[in-house]
């Protein structure tokens, strides 16, 4: 129940963030719904860049036994990344991928997966990446933790821009990721923003851990 509440309390508080601000703004109508009247609406290539990721050679094992976190669309399940599954060395690097840097946000843009949802999450440290993710490096006007946050609350925008490949595959085109249009206040407004959801999204993990531990502990006990 606690875990139900607060991811329910996120939603809301989203929602509230991005259409009233935080002091109840007016809102103003855009492309993208109503946002509060003082924040602007810009296009994301106009405050950030797009770096695309690749898979190292898995025919030399040499390659995956470095300390690099290489990042695939299967680690994407939570909104923050620290460390991953899997790891490379430099030399793979070099052979075949990208290093995205810390506060990067990675969004999948292509898998079955985005029939559904589009994962998004932020690295917390520098992160390669693979081929069916794209690294969005926030400029010098956004704030990576309110950029991430900006994402998830304009998941409705990216869903109609999703396709499918000649192949079949459901792919979300680069181009149509860089033209998304999403809302963006003073970098002040932004870290309070961020900071406020960052905090009911901490209580949401807590639950999680404690119901997987407490899970964990049932199991033993039978």
């Amino acid at each position: 129940q606690l875990i139900g509440l607060a991811a329910e309390l996120k939603r809301a508080l989203l929602h509230r963030l991005f259409t009233q601000g935080l002091c109840g703004d007016p809102p103003k109508q855009t492309e993208i719904g109503p946002v509060p009247k003082s924040w602007e609406v810009v296009k994301l290539q106009d405050i950030c860049s797009l770096i695309s990721g690749g898979t190292p050679s898995k025919q030399k094992p040499e390659f995956w036994s470095g300390l690099i976190p290489w990042v695939s669309p299967k680690d994407m399940k939570k909104p923050r990344l620290s460390d991953v599954v899997d790891h490379i060395s430099e030399a793979a690097l070099e052979d075949g991928s990208s290093l995205a840097p810390s506060g990067a946000i990675f969004v999948v843009i292509r898998g079955m997966i985005l029939a559904k949802d589009i994962p998004v999450a932020l690295a917390e440290v520098p992160m390669a990446f693979n081929q069916d993710m794209k690294a969005i490096i926030p400029g010098s006007r956004v704030e990576p933790s309110f950029l991430l946050y900006a994402l998830v609350a304009c998941k409705e925008f990216l869903f109609q821009k999703v396709g499918r490949s000649a192949h079949g595959t459901m792919t979300l085109m680069s181009s149509e990721l860089a033209q998304l249009a999403i809302p963006l206040p003073d970098k002040g407004t932004q870290r309070k923003v961020a900071e406020a959801l960052e905090t009911v999204e901490r209580k949401h993990e807590q639950h999680q851990r404690t119901h997987a531990a407490l899970t964990a502990l049932f199991r033993t006990l039978l």
